[in-house]
Order: C-alpha cells, then structure tokens, then sequence
C-alpha cells in the first residue's frame, strides 16, 4: 500500500503541473493591431464630385390683384365682412337655457360663408359663456344667402347671461368668404 501511494502523489503534482503551466500561457490579454490581418474600412462606392445646386424658390413676377363683385380690392381675410350686417339681436332664457336669435343681412350679389361665435363677459371683462351661431338646418358654418338670414344660438350656461356683455365674433380659422 505504501508503494501506491507515492506513485498516485506523482501522478496527482503531474496533473496540477500541467494545469498550471497551461493557465500561464494566457497571462497578457491586451489588444494587439497586426496589418497583415487587419480589415479594411468599408467602402461606401465612390465618392460624388458633383455637388448639388439648391432649387430657386419661385418669385412673383407681380402682384396677385382680385375684385370682388363690386370692384372693390380685396385686401385681407375679413374683406367680406363689410357685406354682412347682424340685426335683431335678441337673448332670451327659456325653461333654463339661454338663446340668442339674430338677422344677418348679405348685401353681397354671392352666397358668403363664414361662422360666428358669441362670446359672453362678465362685469370683470371675464369670458363666463360662449357659443357658436348656427343656420336654421342647425349647421355651424353658415352660408348666408343674398338677403336676410335667421340665425340661432343654444348657449350652455348655469348663470343667467341676460345682463352681461357679449360679443359676436367671426370665426376667422373657418374665414368669411364668398361661395363661388
């Protein structure tokens, strides 16, 4: 048994020699750069030598100039509002809501569209209610016919609005403008 054991002691320092003599091989691991096995960058095709010119935008060669019906230039966006005339004005509650009921008179030769917003203040100059006018087939853009043109307003409120201030107001996103 004492035979043994020295030859199992040897093959044991054998095989840790071995082991460590292989995990000292490994010690340096910091990058080398060797050319003959460097890649190449990329190439993305050949380069453009000619350059781009930036497109002119295009100028007016004169001024765009239109008329309205009467000969008159049109000058703004509001042009058209001088043809419209609100008249009889009348706010009202009834059975706990508020109306507003209107006239607006077209003396323009064309049928105008436009939208109109009612704006309610109180006595601090502090909008309080607002609403938008609508046509008697309950459309909110309105197209106003040559003449006289009933317009209407449901205004949500839960104060009465009988003794404020309020303003009517075209809706400029919507515009005021002839229908051609």
């Amino acid at each position: 048994m004492g035979a043994r054991k020295p030859k199992s002691h040897l093959i044991t320092i054998t095989i840790c020699l071995i082991l460590v003599l292989s995990l000292t091989g490994c010690l340096v691991a910091s990058p080398e750069i060797v050319p003959e096995y460097t890649v190449p960058p990329i190439s993305t095709g050949p380069v453009s030598t000619v350059e781009a010119s930036p497109t002119l935008e295009p100028t007016p060669t004169g001024a765009i100039v239109v008329y309205d019906e009467f000969g008159n230039l049109v000058t703004s966006g509001d042009h058209f509002i001088r043809y419209l005339t609100i008249s009889d004005v009348s706010v009202y509650e009834q059975a706990g809501d508020t109306f507003l009921d209107a006239t607006v008179t077209n003396s323009y030769p064309q049928d105008i569209m436009c939208s109109v917003v009612v704006r309610f203040y109180d006595f601090g100059s502090q909008e309080v209610a607002s609403a938008n006018l609508q046509s008697g087939s309950g459309a909110y853009v309105l197209v106003l016919h040559r003449g006289k043109n009933r317009i209407y307003a449901q205004i949500d409120s839960d104060m009465s609005l009988l003794d404020l201030n309020f303003v009517l107001e075209y809706d400029m996103t919507v515009g005021v403008q002839p229908i051609n």
